[in-house]
């Protein structure tokens, strides 16, 4: 099918280069997706990274992708969180403080964590 979209020809030049970039973006993206199904089968392969990802994927809303992302962000390192605060943190998503002495100033989310996770949970959110 892509191949005789590649044949299609309009009158004007800046419809066909645009057509062109959009068929190369779609070429790109379907080798994206070719290649994180690969991951995702490697990573499938690993018991303890499988079992990960079935409990991420019982969240409502979580789907195989979504899981195998969190799992490979998260859990690249043994141990990497001791706790669900430091985890917050590494995603940025716990508010900015700045305080001295009695002077509280509390700010928004502080960006400073894992982008792509963090896009991750908004997206699903």
């Amino acid at each position: 099918m892509i191949e005789r979209l590649k044949t299609v020809k309009f009158q004007e030049a800046i419809f066909n280069r645009k057509f062109e970039q959009l068929l190369r973006e779609y070429e790109y993206v379907k080798d994206q997706i070719k290649d994180s199904e690969e991951r995702i089968k490697e990573i499938g392969e690993d018991e303890e990274l499988r079992s990960k990802i079935k409990r991420i994927e019982k969240i409502n809303g979580v789907g195989i992708v979504s899981a195998a992302r969190f799992v490979v962000f998260l859990f690249d390192k043994k141990g990497r969180f001791e706790t669900g605060e430091k985890l917050t943190h590494y995603l940025g998503l716990t508010p900015g403080e700045h305080s001295s002495g009695e002077e509280i100033i509390r700010q928004r989310t502080g960006l400073v964590g894992n982008k792509q996770l963090r896009s991750i949970i908004i997206q699903l959110a």
